[in-house]
């Protein structure tokens, strides 16, 4: 009875243990779950300003990369930032078109959402943004 006891008790022990250093080894590092939020929101709205069509709409409303509780509140921030930054982008695009070669004037807008996505300036963005909601 008593060699019971104790395989019990270790058993218990282990099962504590080995959940107890799981749990350590799985911390959430919240703030880059933002700033991760907040580009692929970005990107998104990039891409729905970008192309102008019902379609990318439907592909952004079926996209399932983000959190459905959205996680920064209002993205109405968002959405203007990334809207007037790709509406300048595309402005300058629309300039250079008459020095390039004819079939050379389609707007890239993936290449100019994803440098945008990849920038250190769109990260400075979600930085501040996000030490807005967030305590440090």
């Amino acid at each position: 009875m008593d060699t019971r006891i104790n395989k019990i008790i270790l058993y218990v022990c282990s099962i504590v243990n080995f959940i107890s250093c799981r749990s350590v080894d799985k911390k959430v590092d919240y703030r880059k779950v933002y700033v991760d939020e907040f580009k692929i929101t970005y990107f998104k709205k990039c891409l729905q300003y970008g192309f102008n069509t019902h379609e990318i709409l439907l592909l952004n409303e079926n996209d399932g990369s983000q959190i459905v509780e959205p996680i920064l509140g209002n993205y109405s921030q968002i959405d203007s930032i990334a809207k007037n930054k790709i509406l300048k982008e595309v402005r300058e695009f629309q300039r250079e078109v008459a020095t390039r070669a004819e079939g050379a004037n389609k707007i890239p807008v993936y290449k100019i959402c994803l440098c945008q996505y990849e920038s250190k300036e769109i990260d400075s963005l979600a930085n501040e943004f996000i030490d807005k909601i967030l305590p440090k």
